[in-house]
Parts: C-alpha cells; sequence; structure tokens
C-alpha cells in the first residue's frame, strides 16, 4: 500500500512560467495543483496557466516517485533486521542483554546504509533528468542567437542573461522556433535598411512581450518574402521624374 504523502514543495525556478500571469491566474493555478496532488483531477485551464500547471506538476510526480522510492527502501530495509536469536545456553543477564544492544546498533546501521545508497541513487537520477531538459533548452537558444546573427549580419553573443531570458519567457509561453525565426526574418527584412529602426534588431526588442505582435504582422506576408514598400518607391519614382524635369 502506498503512503500518502501529506504536502509537495514549490522550488524558486518555478517563478519564471507564472511571472507574467495575474493574480486570479496564480490562484487558479495554486487551486489546480493542491487538487493535483489531493487526486481530484485536472480541471480546464487557460492556456498560459495550463503551461506553468505541465512545468510544475512534471516536477511534483518526480518528487511523488522518489518520496514512493524512499518509503520502499525503508520498509524493505526494515524487514532484513529482527530480534537477535537465543543463546542456546545462557551465560547470564549481562552478557545476553550486551547482545541485544549489540544486534540493534548493527541492523540501525546497515539500514542507514541502504537509505543514504538509495537516496543518493534518487538525487543523481533528478540530477540527470534535469541536466538533459537545460541542456536542450540552451540549444534551442543558442539555435535561434545564430539565426539571428545569420539573418541580420550582427554578432550577439550566446549565453547573455538578459537575451536567455527573454527567449525562455517566449519559450514559455508556448512560441516555437520556427515563431522566433518568422519574426526575425520579418522584422530584419523590415528594419535593416532603416537608419532610425535598425537600432533595434536585437533580441530584447525581436523577443520581448511585443513579440505577438511582430509575430501576427509577419504571418500576412509568407515567412522569407522581401517586403516591399510601395509607396516608399512610389514617392522616390516621382522626385527623381521631378529632378529630370527641372534639368
Amino acid at each position: 500500500m502506498k503512503r500518502k504523502k501529506k504536502g509537495f514543495i514549490l522550488y524558486d525556478d518555478m517563478y519564471g512560467p507564472i511571472r507574467n500571469l495575474t493574480l486570479e491566474e496564480k490562484g487558479l493555478l495554486l487551486s489546480s495543483i493542491f487538487e493535483y496532488q489531493l487526486g481530484e483531477g485536472k480541471r480546464e485551464l487557460p492556456v498560459g496557466v495550463d503551461m506553468a500547471y505541465n512545468f510544475i506538476i512534471q516536477q511534483l510526480e518526480r518528487d511523488n516517485e522518489r518520496y514512493e522510492d524512499v518509503c520502499k527502501a525503508r520498509s524493505e530495509s526494515g524487514k532484513l533486521g529482527g530480534r537477535p536469536q537465543k543463546a542456546k545456553e545462557p551465560i547470564g543477564l549481562l552478557v545476553k542483554q550486551k547482545n541485544q544492544i549489540k544486534a540493534k546498533k548493527a541492523d540501525k546501521e546497515k539500514d542507514t546504509d541502504i537509505d543514504t545508497e538509495k537516496d543518493k541513487k534518487i538525487v543523481i537520477e533528478e540530477k540527470d533528468t534535469h541536466s538533459g531538459g537545460k541542456k536542450i533548452e540552451n540549444e534551442i537558444i543558442n539555435n535561434i542567437v545564430e539565426y539571428l546573427n545569420e539573418v541580420s549580419g550582427r554578432c550577439y553573443k550566446k549565453g547573455i542573461a538578459t537575451t536567455e531570458k527573454c527567449i525562455k519567457s517566449r519559450i514559455v509561453e508556448g512560441f516555437t522556433k520556427d515563431d522566433f525565426e518568422r519574426v526575425i526574418d520579418f522584422k530584419v527584412g523590415e528594419w535593416k535598411d532603416d537608419p532610425e529602426f535598425s537600432k533595434f534588431i536585437r533580441p530584447q526588442t525581436l523577443f520581448g512581450t511585443k513579440m505577438e505582435g511582430y509575430l501576427q504582422s509577419a504571418k500576412v506576408k509568407p515567412k522569407g518574402s522581401d517586403k516591399v514598400d510601395i509607396d516608399k518607391l512610389l514617392t522616390e519614382m516621382e522626385e527623381e521624374n521631378e529632378k529630370r524635369r527641372c534639368n
């Protein structure tokens, strides 16, 4: 029979996915987490809240599995001990008491060793799982920075905290690698020849809170197509014709 865990732990790095939620959404998220822990199932959640919920529940599931493994290990190790056998030829109450004390001490040390090894194994497995996910996330971020440098001709460095923070926030909101590349293609094509706006071809602007708007504008025009400003082109042609007439 499984032991019922009476609580759960929230970690500092869980705050990232819920930072931009409203107070009402945060309250809904917390209620949903309690309902999960109490075994009441999952309710229908808004997209942003659902993403944060899934991120946190994955960690809680790992914690619950670890708790069950530790309980099982301690239960099994307890069966390895037992009362010392009676001496066939007792030689005195004092000797009997000493033997019992030694046996109990040996059993306790054995139990402690088993628990320690089990805990170490579980911690290592959790660390490997977490590091594997972080490695994939860093690889995606580096690919996005490389693509921005390739399209814009800039040399933005990888591993910069502000850049990673912008990209991670958008990934948590559900943006894909293709969305980032579409925004890069669209805004670089729109701003690269504009002296006033070319300075905004940077991660903090492209991948900030306005990225959703940039993406929707980019979807109106197919990815990779060149942007042509018809009004600007007509104006330049009229100015050129005017110069010719004056000459």
